[in-house]
C-alpha cells in the first residue's frame, strides 16, 4: 500500500503547484515534446484523447486499469517506461478529454540519473527549462508550451519517495 501512497502525494503535488511556477515559455517553433517522443512505447494516446477511447486502447494492449472502480475521469495503469518500472495516470474531464498524463517512474537508487536522462531529453528539443525550482522537498524542470499546456519533470529529495515523475498538463 505504501507504494500507492507515494504515487498519490507525489501527484497531488504537482498539480496543486504546477500553474503557480510555471511561468516562463519556451522559444517558439519547435512541437512540444510529447509523452510518445520520450516513451516510444506509450499506448497510443494523448491529451484530448476521451475515456473512452484511450480504455480502449489500454484494454487493447492488455493493460489493467488500476483506477478506483467506476471513476471515469482517470486511468491507471502499471507498466514500464524508458525501461523504469512505473505507473501512468490520465485525467479527463468531459468537454476536452484527457487533460493530464502523469507518469511516475520507481526509480530507486537511479532516481538521479533517470531525472537528468528525462531533462536532457526536453532539452535537446526545447533547451533549459523556463523554470527550475529546488526546494528542500524536490527539484522540478518546468517547460511551458504557450499558454495551453506545461511539462514537468519532478524528483522528490526524500529517502522515501525515490521516484521520478513527468507530467504534461493542458493548463
Amino acid at each position: 500500500m505504501k507504494p500507492f501512497y507515494l504515487i498519490l502525494v507525489a501527484v497531488t503535488i504537482v498539480i496543486a503547484g504546477l500553474p503557480a511556477f510555471a511561468q516562463k515559455a519556451v522559444k517558439p517553433g519547435k512541437a512540444p515534446i510529447t509523452v510518445h517522443d520520450v516513451f516510444p512505447d506509450f499506448p497510443a494516446v494523448k491529451l484530448g484523447t476521451t475515456y473512452k477511447a484511450a480504455k480502449a486502447v489500454l484494454v487493447k494492449r492488455g493493460l489493467v486499469d488500476a483506477a478506483f472502480k467506476g471513476t471515469p475521469d482517470q486511468l491507471v495503469w502499471d507498466g514500464t517506461f524508458g525501461g523504469v518500472k512505473g505507473r501512468a495516470t490520465m485525467f479527463f474531464k468531459p468537454e476536452i478529454g484527457a487533460w493530464e498524463i502523469a507518469i511516475v517512474l520507481f526509480a530507486m537508487d537511479q532516481q538521479s540519473a533517470v531525472a537528468k536522462r528525462l531533462v536532457k531529453k526536453v532539452e535537446v528539443r526545447h533547451g533549459p527549462a523556463g523554470e527550475v525550482v529546488d526546494d528542500e522537498d524536490a527539484t522540478s524542470n518546468v517547460w511551458r508550451f504557450g499558454k495551453s499546456l506545461a511539462l514537468e519533470i519532478r524528483r522528490p529529495k526524500d529517502i522515501d519517495q525515490p521516484i521520478v515523475d513527468i507530467h504534461w498538463v493542458e493548463l
